[in-house]
């Protein structure tokens, strides 16, 4: 179908996002792993997933936060568009059976408008081995959060020149509750903490003394967090 002029109208897309957890052996998947694991799923399951233009078309998909291998999580985020209208609970039902076990749909819906999709608020819980000494970790996290600011040095890489950061600034709230670490931060545009660097301002090695880390909820920038919570 095209207009007077000639040129090619594209088909209506509904912008949909899909909650979804990663647990189990599934957490040791690569953030292009998971991406490829849901275009997949989706062609298996004959959902009509939009296409970009041009000459290498690619499924209109995207997980806004990318996922470190080993990080579970109980709150990611698939953003897709559709070329043709489909309800919720119809997507659910034909993906149920092409996810591979580790990872759960929590829930499908609209998200209307074409605002971008950018996180601002990263909650985790972290679970320290039984070696880790709590009562010296307790310490560590109170004389960080009284600090004014804690420099990470970062080697260069690539583009990247070698430089120290304040960290300080994006960690909202670090306590130990019940011999679990729970970290909120903030997730910017520019410089943003590593957890890595997070762990190591406390005194502790992320391989050596972190058992297991759980992404446990996210905000985004904007009115989109009004529809992933409806």
């Amino acid at each position: 179908m095209s207009d007077n002029g000639g040129n090619v109208i594209p088909p209506k897309q509904d912008r949909m996002f899909i909650l979804f957890a990663v647990r189990d052996d599934a957490r040791f998947l690569s953030h292009r792993e998971t991406q490829a694991i849901w275009q997949r799923a989706f062609v298996r399951a004959d959902i009509p997933v939009a296409y970009s233009q041009g000459f290498n078309p690619r499924p209109k998909m995207s997980l806004p936060l990318p996922r470190n291998v080993a990080l579970a999580s109980e709150c990611e985020l698939l953003v897709f568009s559709l070329a043709q209208t489909m309800q919720s609970a119809e997507i659910i039902d034909r993906l149920k059976d092409q996810l591979p076990q580790g990872i759960i749909v929590q829930r499908c819906g609209d998200l209307p408008g074409k605002e971008k999709v950018l996180p601002r608020i990263v909650c985790y819980t972290l679970k320290p081995f039984d070696h880790v000494d709590l009562m010296k970790l307790d310490n560590e996290i109170q004389e960080l959060m009284l600090a004014e600011q804690y420099i990470a040095s970062r080697q260069a890489f690539g583009r990247h020149k070698a430089r120290d950061l304040n960290i300080k600034d994006n960690i909202k709230s670090l306590v130990l509750d019940q011999g679990y670490i729970k970290l909120t931060m903030q997730v910017d545009q520019g410089v943003t903490a590593r957890l890595k660097e997070i762990v190591e301002s406390v005194g502790l090695n992320i391989v050596m003394d972190i058992e297991m880390i759980t992404r446990t909820a996210m905000r985004y920038e904007g009115t989109i967090n009004e529809f992933l919570e409806n």
